[in-house]
């Protein structure tokens, strides 16, 4: 419903039901991950004058959202991985403090689902470099409990053992590949995705 007179940020509808988030499916470049438009904290985006939802910001996320974060071994130091985890980051301070190293660290950590990361939009793609990188709630750095440690192979986020090289976990556990930076030349041939606004 729009408001008449209203901005088009003052046109969602207080006591509608919430809206579902919305993924940008057609976008396909970054592997393992999935990009998606976040929800605001009250449960609707806004609405453009035909009162369609509209985004201006994006987030790279681990392709299945109830996956539980779990730190790659051999990724980051104790001190670099409780400095990532902590809170959110801009990406300047991220690509300060890895250097060349920034994407491959927060691309592996997104695919662990230990953080996502955050994108302005340029069209209807996200921009070229991300904007900010943001913890997942379930990612602070804390110590393994023997629940954990049963429910899983290795604790969520827990400590990596020494020189262990980083893996990527879209790849799964136990897999040695490495994690590589995605591809954000390459768009998605024969799709035609919506425009947001």
């Amino acid at each position: 419903m729009t408001i008449p007179g209203g901005s088009a940020s003052d046109n969602a509808v207080p006591d509608a039901e919430p809206d579902r988030e919305i993924v940008l499916t057609w976008i396909t470049d970054y592997p393992g991950l999935v990009v998606y438009a976040p929800l605001p904290a009250s449960g609707r985006y806004p609405r453009d004058r035909n009162g369609d939802p509209y985004y201006r910001s994006v987030r790279l996320r681990a392709e299945n959202p109830g996956q539980p974060p779990r730190r790659p071994a051999g990724l980051l130091s104790d001190t670099d991985w409780a400095w990532m985890t902590r809170s959110e980051h801009a990406w300047r301070q991220v690509a300060d403090k890895f250097g060349a190293q920034a994407e491959m660290i927060v691309f592996a950590l997104a695919r662990a689902a230990c953080v996502t990361i955050g994108y302005d939009l340029k069209g209807s793609r996200p921009a070229p470099s991300p904007k900010r990188v943001y913890r997942t709630p379930t990612s602070l750095p804390q110590r393994s409990t023997a629940a954990q440690s049963a429910a899983t192979s290795g604790p969520p986020c827990s400590p990596a053992p020494p020189n262990s090289p980083p893996t990527c976990a879209m790849n799964g556990p136990a897999s040695p590949k490495p994690c590589t930076p995605p591809n954000t030349r390459t768009g998605s041939a024969g799709q035609s995705p919506p425009q947001p606004i």
